[in-house]
């Protein structure tokens, strides 16, 4: 009778162990439904796949995007039994690639090339020699491919020297020439797991644009080989896509904003002209006005190759309606409130005393999003 008890028991406590993930689970999964049709009711029901593949990730990204800030925003509200939807959400079934499918993907950290771009990528024919044989060798022996490449390097010249290939900005003060090549190796393996680690934290960042729920990311540190289980992706080629993207710097010589925004006054008077001489001939049987006409006219007031005597500053108080009689006198013929230009573009304008004058930097004004194609088109026509 005792044991039947026991039983008894033991199952009354597995039922209840088995409700709580079971009642976590469907709770979740009810309001990310929720999320996903409060997502697709403020960004619109349309075929996806229709798109261009940056207008797809783009989308995706802000869909994504806003079904984390759903679920965040009801984050602390109760949702089963006093307990929040955020612990609702962490402690709900995980699903894994069996039940929910997906995509599962072995990722290699290319040490080598690692290796290379430590060294400028020297032409050392000993050194290009070592990880060629480093890496024949890495594909039938288990040792990780800095020793082989070590082993490979010292069989070739016992006496050569690893501190002569290395030693340049990225390690100066870090590996010296009387360094022996044991102690040179340990300093390179630290940048090369570095590296290593740094990818795997990218890929962590870069898995949220799937809208994958709890995905597994592990990292083995001794291969440098990252793997990646995404239950319920549905488009492979895309993940493979954003996965192998190259992460790229770039720097670029830029103009100050003083030496551009005399160039956008005249253009915004070029754009008032045509607007006047548009609005002039308008609705006349016999419309004179050609593009070439049009073409003439903003000719007429674009930046010549002739030295111009008028100052920054006095640019600037042009801008701001700041203008002689004689300027004043040829405005009039013109509507003198009409700049099309800045209707869409806001100059980046410092308050100076007696007006104002072109912050400095690069930045030349401000746009709204829905105004740039607007902005591009005044510019570029």
């Amino acid at each position: 009778m005792q044991a039947k008890g026991l039983i008894k028991v033991f199952l009354v406590l597995l039922c209840a162990c088995c409700i709580f993930p079971i009642g976590y689970t469907i709770v979740s999964r009810n309001y990310e439904k929720k999320a996903e049709s409060f997502t697709i009711a403020k960004t619109g029901k349309f075929d996806v796949e229709k798109l261009s593949r940056d207008k797809q990730d783009s989308v995706t990204f802000v869909r994504n995007k806003m079904k984390r800030d759903f679920l965040d925003s009801l984050g602390n509200q109760s949702a089963f039994l006093g307990v929040s939807l955020k612990k609702c959400l962490e402690r709900q079934l995980s699903l894994g690639l069996d039940l929910k499918g997906g995509m599962s993907v072995v990722l290699e950290v290319e040490e080598d090339d690692v290796l290379r771009q430590l060294a400028n990528n020297s032409k050392d024919p000993q050194f290009n020699q070592a990880i060629k044989e480093a890496k024949a060798l890495q594909q039938t022996n288990g040792v990780d491919f800095l020793t082989l490449f070590q082993q490979s390097f010292e069989k070739q010249n016992k006496n050569g020297k690893l501190a002569s290939l290395f030693m340049n900005q990225a390690f100066q003060g870090r590996i010296t020439y009387d360094m022996n090549n044991t102690q040179v190796m340990k300093v390179i393996r630290e940048d090369v797991d570095a590296a290593v680690v740094n990818t795997f934290n990218v890929l962590k960042t870069r898995i949220d644009q799937f809208g994958v729920v709890q995905p597994n990311i592990n990292l083995e540190a001794s291969t440098g080989r990252i793997i990646l289980e995404l239950p319920g992706v549905d488009d492979p080629k895309r993940v493979e896509n954003i996965l192998q993207q190259t992460a790229e710097l770039g720097f670029w010589q830029t103009y100050e904003n003083e030496e551009i925004i005399q160039y956008l006054i005249k253009a915004n008077d070029v754009l008032r002209n045509i607007k006047a001489l548009e609005k002039k001939t308008k609705g006349t049987s016999t419309d004179s006005v050609t593009v070439n006409a049009l073409n003439q006219l903003a000719q007429s007031t674009l930046p010549t190759t002739q030295k111009d005597t008028t100052t920054k500053a006095d640019s600037t108080k042009g801008l701001l309606g700041i203008t002689g009689a004689k300027d004043t006198a040829q405005a009039e013929k013109v509507d003198s409130n009409s700049n099309p230009l800045y209707e869409v573009l806001g100059l980046n304008l410092a308050e100076v005393q007696g007006g104002q004058a072109p912050q400095q930097g690069p930045v030349v004004g401000f746009a709204r999003a829905s105004d740039i194609e607007k902005v591009n088109n005044f510019l570029l026509s």
